[in-house]
């Protein structure tokens, strides 16, 4: 993966940029990442259901598990990002 599009929400792009940052630093590939709103990719329509769903836990967790390949936590990180992996500017 080499891209991620991220549903902007005002109150939470901050921390996603922190938490990003601090992951992208311990990355070696070239990777970018941009903030959007649900009409702007409605691709974001599927990954947010997937991640309430996961995020509800029990019988919605159980459902959506096949659909997933991996679940990485990114929230415990607070470091800077490399000059090469910044967002897009969205």
């Amino acid at each position: 993966m080499t891209r991620l599009a991220i549903e902007s929400c005002a109150h939470q792009d901050v921390r996603d940029r922190q938490t990003l940052a601090a992951v992208l630093e311990k990355v070696d590939e070239p990777f970018t990442y941009e903030h959007l709103r649900p009409a702007e990719d409605p691709v974001l329509w599927a990954s947010d259901a997937l991640a309430w769903c996961f995020g509800a836990g029990g019988d919605w967790r159980h459902r959506v598990q096949p659909m997933l390949d991996a679940v990485v936590r990114l929230d415990n990180h607070q470091e800077s990002a490399k000059p090469g992996n910044r967002p897009s500017g969205r």
